[in-house]
C-alpha cells in the first residue's frame, strides 16, 4: 500500500488498518524511509531502577515530593519499609534533594521537605511555600537553647536565657509553627514543655535534632 504525498511508505502490516472482515488489526510497527517506528507503548516506558535500593530510594522521594514530607509511620508504611529504615534513606537523599535546592528535615515522627531559606521567595512565586520573616535574635536564642535542652519547661528555658520572662515569645513561636508545646503530666505541675519543629530546624539549618545538638556540642554550648 503506497504512503501519502511526501513520500512515506508503509510495508507489510505496518499502522492499523481493517482487513476485508472489518475487523481490526493488530497495531504493528511501521517502516518510514527505511526506519522501523516503535509502538507508542515502547515509546512511553520509562526503565525501572536496576537495584532494589536505587527503586526504594526513588520510590521514598517521590513520596516526600508528592505530600511535601509525612510521618515516618505514614512514609513506611507507603514504602513497605520500617520507620528505621526510613530514617536511613532519608539521609541518603538529603544531597540529592539539596542538589535541587530542597532540604529533608525531621523533627522526631516528621519529616518535612523544605526549599532552601534563601529560595523559599523566589519558590512562593510559582507555588504554597511557607515563608518565614527573619528570626530575632531573641527568638535564635531561645531556639538554640530549647535545642540544646531537647524538651524543656519555659522555667528550663528562662533559667538558661538570664531569667527574664519568655512567655509571649514561646506563644509567638508555637503560632509561627516553630515550636511543639505539649503537656508533660510527668513533671510536678503539669508543666509545657517545648520541642523545636522541622520547619525551624530548616530555618536553622539543619536536617535534624541530633545534627542540631552536635553542632552546639562543638561550639561548647
Amino acid at each position: 500500500m503506497e504512503g501519502d504525498k511526501a513520500g512515506t511508505r508503509f510495508c507489510g502490516r505496518g499502522g492499523p488498518s481493517l482487513g476485508s472482515t472489518g475487523m481490526r488489526r493488530q497495531w504493528y510497527p511501521a517502516v518510514t524511509l527505511g526506519l522501523a517506528i516503535p509502538v507508542a507503548q515502547a515509546l512511553l516506558r520509562r526503565q525501572t531502577p536496576g537495584t532494589h535500593t536505587e527503586r526504594q530510594l526513588i520510590t521514598l522521594a517521590a513520596c516526600l515530593f508528592a505530600g511535601r514530607g509525612g510521618t515516618l509511620a505514614a512514609l513506611a508504611d507507603a514504602t513497605g519499609v520500617s520507620a528505621a529504615a526510613v530514617r536511613e534513606q532519608l539521609s541518603e537523599l538529603g544531597d540529592r534533594m539539596a542538589a535541587v535546592g530542597l532540604a529533608i528535615v525531621q523533627d522526631g515522627h516528621g519529616v518535612r521537605l523544605l526549599p532552601f531559606p534563601w529560595l523559599a521567595d523566589t519558590v512562593s512565586r510559582v507555588a504554597t511555600v511557607e515563608v518565614q520573616q527573619a528570626l530575632t535574635k531573641e527568638a535564635i536564642e531561645v531556639l538554640v537553647v530549647i535545642g540544646v535542652l531537647g524538651v524543656p519547661t519555659r522555667r528550663q528555658i528562662e533559667a538558661r536565657c538570664g531569667g527574664g520572662d519568655c512567655a509571649s515569645l514561646l506563644d509567638r513561636l508555637c503560632r509561627r509553627g516553630v515550636l511543639n508545646k505539649v503537656r508533660d503530666d510527668s513533671l510536678p505541675g503539669d508543666p509545657n514543655t517545648y520541642g523545636l519543629t522541622a520547619l525551624a530546624l530548616g530555618l536553622l539549618g539543619h536536617s535534624s535534632l541530633e545534627s542540631f545538638q552536635a553542632r552546639c556540642h562543638e561550639a561548647g554550648l
